[in-house]
């Protein structure tokens, strides 16, 4: 094999596969840490398959390659990429196999060079279907941003397997985000109005593994759009399910979807009308989450929880938590602007109680909004339910106001926070009044 190109070049299409090659691998699997090299006339494929996805860059004749002879070899990307660094980028490289080796020298001077030792294990990736059971082309962009905006909220358990993944949803020029861990989602869509950002339907569920390596590649990609493809295992050819990110020079494959299957459709949630909406500011929020994560290191119970009641009249929440450092911190909000059930006394105050922890990252990852309105039933409504029945609500409504782009794409976020029960009135302090509570959590 034999062929020329220039460094920087080299080094835009290497960093991809080794990236798949080195992070969010399958541990002890035989291709990890190896990428290929394979020259043909028209082509320069550079191949990796780290267990749980493989991706192929192909540089083509109009990037600068220059076909020499054929053939390919299998490389160590840490050795690949040290050795380019040792040149200049502006720097056209000969890159040829030579007494075993992978021999890079410089079209200029021909003494200078590396040679990288070959690795015998070529590696052998699944194959891809020639059909697919899905296919959506979507706006590059748009897809980078959704899945950075929801990507912390996957679960982080093994023991909630099932949520740590990302859901994508395709449909009516309007692409969507989901990432939970069964107590907590966040969502954010993008609309495309009069900009295209979508083509085609599909719903696709991405493994947490992979997010990290899909966002690191694509970020890097000049394209303006991609095709994402699906296809169900084909057992008859060997193939298994697998999605498929292409642009006109990457192609991204994801495996290992076998446990992700399904998953909750919470836009009953979304488009319930709760009787409480109460808009407020995410910096009223600000210091009293400062002072509900400085509560936690006096938590004695087995989940930190937050009590918030509303106080309709004077326009402001009341936050306590169940912690022997004892606090009370009061959040401001408009009462004009607010939407409030009248069926009860006006000096009635409706409270919701919810892990301290959501809260603080429902402000803490929302710093770059103005707004939030907050959604939610009174957890009083619980005491009307008899012991020996299921007691359950809705889970609490944190939406954010629509923020619309230069090119007219409109996004929309939410969280959803479900309740909690496992709280006592012995924890208020005595400013406030006895109130009872219950427990529960957002159930899907």
């Amino acid at each position: 094999m034999e062929f020329i190109i220039n460094t920087k070049t080299f080094i835009e299409y290497v960093t991809p596969a080794a990236d798949i090659a080195l992070k969010n691998t399958v541990k002890h699997h035989s291709c990890v840490g190896l990428i290929k090299i394979s020259t043909y006339p028209n082509i320069l494929e550079i191949d990796a398959y780290g267990g749980s996805a493989s991706i192929t860059a192909k540089v083509r004749p109009s990037d600068g390659y220059k076909y020499g002879s054929i053939g390919d070899a299998c490389i160590q990307p840490e050795e690949l990429a040290g050795a380019l660094k040792s040149f200049p980028p502006t720097e056209d490289l000969v890159v040829c196999r030579k007494d075993g080796k992978l021999k890079l020298s410089s079209v200029s001077d021909k003494n200078s060079y590396i040679k990288i030792p070959l690795v015998s294990n070529l590696m052998d990736r699944p194959q891809s279907p020639e059909k697919y059971d899905h296919k959506v082309t979507v706006d590059r962009k748009c897809f980078v941003k959704g899945l950075q905006h929801v990507k912390y909220a996957s679960s982080t358990y093994e023991k909630m397997f099932s949520y740590m993944c990302i859901f994508f949803e395709s449909t009516n020029n309007t692409i969507r985000f989901t990432a939970g861990s069964g107590y907590r989602f966040a969502a954010v869509e993008y609309i495309g109005n009069n900009k295209a950002i979508s083509y085609g339907e599909a719903r696709m569920i991405f493994p947490k593994t992979n997010i990290p390596n899909i966002i690191r590649i694509l970020k890097k990609t000049s394209q303006s759009s991609l095709e994402i493809k699906t296809s169900l295992e084909d057992s008859t050819e060997n193939i298994p399910p697998q999605h498929i990110i292409e642009t006109d020079n990457i192609t991204v494959r994801i495996y290992g979807l076998e446990p992700f299957t399904t998953y909750p459709d919470i836009t009953t949630l979304t488009n319930y009308d709760y009787p409480y909406q109460i808009l407020t500011k995410i910096q009223e929020w600000k210091y009293a989450a400062e002072a509900i994560t400085a509560s936690q290191y006096s938590c004695e119970e087995n989940a930190h929880i937050v009590k918030i009641m509303t106080e309709l009249q004077d326009g402001h929440f009341d936050l306590q938590s169940n912690t022997l450092m004892q606090m009370n911190r009061i959040v401001h909000f408009e009462s004009e602007a607010c939407l409030a059930g009248t069926a009860k006394e006006k000096n009635y105050k409706p409270w919701f109680c919810c892990d301290a922890y959501y809260l603080f990252e429902m402000v803490n990852k929302n710093k770059k909004k103005n707004n939030v309105t907050i959604n939610f039933e009174d957890q009083a409504i619980l005491d009307e339910i008899p012991a020996d029945k299921p007691k359950r609500m809705k889970p609490i409504l944190f939406k954010f106001p629509d923020d619309i782009d230069k090119n007219g794409v409109t996004e929309k976020s939410l969280v959803l926070i479900g309740i909690s029960t496992k709280w006592d009135d012995a924890y208020l302090s005595e400013e406030q009044e006895d109130i009872q509570s219950r427990p529960e959590i957002l159930d899907l």
